[in-house]
């Protein structure tokens, strides 16, 4: 029996749909991978080699109350980002305020009880996925707060940033924050707590949540090209269930070939988990040779 990180699957099965032997920097992201250190992975940046993959950079860690909770609910996750924003009287003010606390399946009593396992740290996994931080802002601009089919928070968060024409950037997006400690990591409650200041500020939604996808892809593409050049590759590729999302690998290609790597992005194979099998065969063969 061969083990075989998920992420590090996708990685290996973008790189055999395109034939490609030599490393690359991959993107891979996601609602859900279980990480080499027992935490909830999902948006990676992998240095892709089949005989040797490593994590070099990531999103930054979020805690999950109540674990995968939080997939079913997007806003217990949202609210475990703004209690690093706000205080609990302010959480509970806000989600009054805006009409939202039934959104939690046992209303006020439950997010307080949320609040207090935030509080105490209790049951709380933690995640650096994608998918949940797109959920997470598909229940800050009030577009999705149950789950009812897989990716449905995300993809309806998609929708509404897909009506937003954008010709030009402008002074409301948000230039992604990049902190450089054991890990290169892309900073997302910076990015919650700036959506917060545009909603007040009477931003309109569909501007909002394609800043969110600008903000993501942009400083996943950062990242990717920081590492392309400490590590010398001349690639970077893009996987995951978040690789079936247009705008945020439009942007990731648009600011990787602006700077003269090549992007690889999946055609043939699943960028899912229906495409990881071929991954997993592939690092198991470059282990036996």
């Amino acid at each position: 029996v061969f083990r075989v990180q998920h992420h590090f699957a996708h990685a290996a099965s973008l790189m055999a749909e395109h034939k490609i032997t030599d490393p690359i920097i991959c993107i891979s992201c996601d609602g859900f991978g279980y990480g080499l250190d027992g935490s909830a992975w999902g948006g990676e940046i992998i240095y892709s080699d089949p005989t040797n993959m490593k994590r070099i950079g990531h999103l930054e860690p979020q805690l999950m109350p109540g674990g995968d909770l939080c997939t079913k609910y997007p806003i217990r996750m949202l609210t475990s980002i703004l209690s690093k924003i706000l205080d609990t009287t302010e959480i509970e003010s806000y989600f009054l305020n805006k009409n939202l606390i039934n959104n939690f399946k046992y209303g006020q009593k439950e997010l307080q009880i949320i609040l207090k396992q935030l509080e105490k740290r209790l049951n709380l996994p933690v995640t650096t996925s994608c998918g949940r931080i797109l959920d997470a802002i598909s229940s800050l601009l009030n577009i999705c707060h149950i789950k009812t089919y897989e990716g449905e928070p995300a993809m309806r968060l998609e929708a509404v940033a897909k009506s937003f024409n954008c010709k030009n950037i402008d002074h409301d997006f948000i230039e992604p924050e990049i902190k450089f400690n054991k890990s290169i990591i892309l900073n997302t409650t910076y990015l919650i707590e700036q959506l917060l200041d545009k909603m007040a500020k009477g931003i309109k939604k569909p501007k909002l949540a394609y800043i969110a996808h600008y903000y993501i892809g942009k400083g996943l593409a950062e990242i990717a090209i920081e590492k392309s050049r400490e590590y010398e590759t001349k690639i970077v590729g893009f996987t995951g269930g978040v690789a079936f999302n247009t705008i945020i690998t439009r942007i990731i290609k648009k600011f990787v070939e602006k700077n003269n790597i090549k992007f690889l992005q999946h055609c043939l194979v699943p960028p899912g988990d229906g495409g990881i099998s071929i991954g997993q065969a592939i690092i198991v063969a470059s282990k036996i040779k």
